[in-house]
């Protein structure tokens, strides 16, 4: 279920859904279809979710991030006390909440990978001649922008032969200057960009509960330098998996 919003957004940056979607113009209950269960995926959703009778189905708190980023602490701390099912992506997301708000989550349900969109395309091996350095572009701070920025003047200092790839939000601050940007790219697009790389860059602070792409570019069979955070000690194994 989405809105007419959410609907114009996915429009605006060209995402296809996978499957169906029934438009409604609210998360009312009174909006809501009669089902075996609901799942909040947000914490402004998670209070609709609360409000609804039983007859919305079985409740389930789908997190992804400890989200006080975009909203006050008090209110989203307030929605993991709610009497749900709690699933979460990683065993660092299942701490935080044990330790910041004294709550178990239900089940640990990672994410996944579609292996018929993400692999290998004939490489024989990596023969770039400018090593490719890639990084997705978030705007956000807990992304760490800046220091995937820092971390690649400090290498070309000794490798002048790199270059630097970006995908994803347009940059709204300071980018280097012979960066190669690629906005919003579409799956096929993606898998090629991932294939053309030499190093997958993931330099997310704390906040970041699971990452795929550093999976995604894995089966595409790009190394990857990631920091320590969410989900990435669930799927990367330091000096053999990844660095």
């Amino acid at each position: 279920i989405r809105t007419t919003k959410q609907s114009k957004e996915l429009i605006n940056k060209r995402i296809v859904p996978i499957c169906p979607f029934l438009e409604v113009p609210s998360l009312q209950e009174r909006f809501i279809p009669d089902a075996d269960a609901v799942i909040a995926t947000w914490w402004e959703t998670a209070y609709y979710v609360h409000s609804y009778s039983h007859r919305k189905g079985m409740k389930f708190y789908f997190v992804r991030g400890y989200e006080v980023w975009y909203g006050n602490q008090k209110l989203v701390d307030q929605t993991y006390l709610f009497p749900f099912k709690i699933i979460v992506t990683s065993t660092s997301l299942k701490k935080t909440l044990q330790d910041k708000v004294s709550v178990t989550p239900d089940a640990i349900i990672p994410n996944g990978i579609n292996f018929k969109l993400f692999y290998r395309i004939n490489q024989s091996y990596k023969t770039n001649i400018k090593k490719r350095i890639g990084m997705v572009y978030r705007g956000m701070e807990l992304k760490g922008m800046q220091d995937g920025f820092h971390a690649y003047r400090l290498v070309k200092q000794s490798l002048p032969d790199i270059s630097l790839v970006l995908f994803g939000h347009p940059p709204i601050g300071p980018v280097p200057d012979d960066v190669e940007f690629h906005e919003y790219p579409d799956i096929d697009r993606l898998r090629t960009i991932y294939n053309s790389l030499d190093v997958f860059m993931l330099p997310s602070h704390h906040g970041e509960a699971f990452a795929n792409p550093p999976l995604e570019a894995m089966a595409c069979g790009t190394a990857c330098v990631l920091t320590n955070v969410g989900g990435v000690p669930d799927y990367a194994i330091p000096g053999v998996t990844a660095l």
